[in-house]
């Protein structure tokens, strides 16, 4: 694991029995990407590592984590993650953010689409 997350706990983010996504949107409304670069995070031990993975491997060309300055929660089902990055194209600092959204089951969208049409 990086330093930069050393003595960070996520412990209680995850709900057992729930999944969730990584998304540089804060909005659930957008459009999570492909489905062959998508994950799923079913528990706190996979929150670090996988905001990790992103920064630091898959984002590495355009960023350089620099700080992670915290988190904090958005909603019952979306979490911010902010760091400050060097942003290589631009050869400036700046915060980079990441949000962990809990992907609603089955039952929680049938209703909402109940509600839209009846």
């Amino acid at each position: 694991m990086n330093k930069l997350f050393d003595g960070v706990s996520v412990v209680g983010i995850v709900v057992p029995g729930e999944t969730y996504i990584f998304s540089e949107k804060a909005s659930p409304g957008w459009d999570p990407g492909p489905i062959g670069y998508l994950y799923l995070i079913r528990k706190d031990e996979e929150v670090l590592p996988a905001l990790e993975m992103e920064l630091c491997t898959v984002l590495a060309e355009m960023y350089e984590v620099k700080k992670f300055l915290g988190m904090r929660r958005r909603t019952k089902d979306c979490y911010e993650f902010r760091c400050r990055c060097f942003e290589r194209q631009l050869e400036q600092v700046e915060n980079v953010c990441f949000y962990l959204h809990r992907v609603k089951t089955f039952e929680e969208r049938l209703e909402e689409v109940k509600e839209l049409f009846s």
